[in-house]
């Protein structure tokens, strides 16, 4: 479910961008009955990635609407695109609820996409990264 690198066989890291944010993707094909293969992988990570990205999210036959309250996990904030419809999978992040993001606004000829700028504090100032 998930792609990741791992510096010890036995404990997975999330992938590092820059070196300063851990970041986990995957490709949920519906992430409702999921929920808990995903909690369980957050366990075994030595620390909490910063940023959890998740494509087609919402099941291939959805049956009813699904709202954000579904999706929620302890110390995370939820960014979604996709969810209000019935059309499309959605792309969905979690992002570290430490850590302040702005949505941005950029044209695009893909319905399910969303870009996020992520500031993060560092010792010798910020660091933007766009997602």
């Amino acid at each position: 479910m998930h792609q990741a690198v791992s510096n010890n066989k036995d404990v997975p890291d999330a992938v590092k961008c820059n070196g300063n944010l851990s970041v986990v993707y995957s490709n949920a094909d519906g992430l409702l009955n999921k929920r808990h293969d995903l909690k369980f992988l957050m366990k075994s990570f030595q620390k909490p990635p910063d940023v959890i990205a998740i494509t087609e999210f919402k099941p291939k036959r959805l049956k009813h609407q699904l709202f954000l309250s579904e999706l929620n996990i302890d110390g995370y904030n939820i960014y979604s695109q996709g969810l209000e419809n019935y059309d499309g999978r959605g792309v969905l992040f979690y992002i570290a609820s430490g850590i302040k993001v702005s949505l941005v606004e950029i044209p695009s000829a893909f319905q399910e996409c969303l870009f996020l700028m992520i500031r993060r504090s560092e010792s010798n100032g910020h660091s933007d990264q766009l997602l």
